[in-house]
């Protein structure tokens, strides 16, 4: 055998080699899509720590930084026929997420406030419990509407009205997002005929009558596993084909083209 033969011998070896890593390779990436997109959430290309339900958990949004899965329908007593508008008294309110099934779970309830300092409200606007600007370590939809969202506070932290950009401007993945009062699922300390609720279109934190009627908005506790959860369009079976390929191609060309400087 001449050394001719013998280099070709031993170029096809080590291309087949290579080949058969590149669609090793190939195999796991369409793998780790195939059971990505199994996974049923897509996370918001804009809001990060927000994932939106697909398939079985469709209807929902994960906010991965406070580990809570909210309805992504925000008015979904409406919605569901519960309640013709969606304002429901505080009891109400309670009653209706307590006996929520939705998902397939039935631990819902309405979003909670944590009472900071003396009792009761300390009216602030900046890093309190009650007001604008609150900590919002205090608030499950506070976080949500400050940190997550990005809006901003009618007052700014200095006290002074009509901030430029205020208000609920941004709802990220969520739908019928009301610029009105909320319901949180905690009762008023110092007064038990009150609770906390979150004007969701000023960013104002206080407390309101039981009897008053205002939106509600379930959440559950809970970490859903966002691990493996592809945070692109679910691909379909021809678009894994397409991937695989043009991997295979473009490992192929780039080993062609080195070699020319081997």
């Amino acid at each position: 055998m001449g050394l001719s033969e013998i280099r070709k011998g031993a170029f096809s070896v080590m291309m087949f080699q290579r080949t058969r890593s590149v669609l090793s390779a190939c195999g796991v990436a369409l793998l780790t899509l195939a059971s990505s997109s199994q996974a049923g959430w897509i996370q918001d290309t804009t809001y990060s720590d927000l994932w939106v339900g697909d398939g079985a958990h469709s209807g929902l949004v994960y906010d991965a930084a406070q580990e809570l899965t909210w309805l992504q329908d925000a008015n979904y007593a409406k919605t569901s026929g519960h309640d013709a508008d969606g304002f429901m008294s505080w009891d109400d309110s309670v009653t209706w997420a307590d006996q929520l099934i939705f998902g397939g779970w039935d631990d819902w309830r309405l979003w909670s406030v944590t009472d900071l300092g003396n009792d009761g409200c300390n009216y602030d606007v900046d890093g309190t419990d009650c007001g604008y600007n609150i900590d919002t370590a205090t608030s499950e939809l506070g976080h949500l509407w400050y940190e997550t969202l990005g809006n901003i506070a009618w007052r700014d932290t200095s006290g002074n009205p009509g901030q430029p950009g205020w208000g609920l401007t941004n709802t990220g993945p969520f739908q019928n997002f009301e610029r009105d009062l909320y319901w949180s699922g905690t009762e008023y300390a110092p007064g038990p005929g009150s609770a906390w609720s979150f004007n969701t279109d000023s960013g104002d934190q206080y407390f309101d009558s039981k009897i008053f009627r205002l939106y509600a908005w379930a959440v559950r506790p809970g970490q859903v596993d966002v691990a493996a959860v592809d945070a692109q369009p679910v691909p379909t079976p021809a678009t894994l084909w397409l991937v695989g390929a043009g991997l295979l191609g473009l490992s192929l060309r780039r080993r062609r083209r080195l070699r020319r400087f081997v």
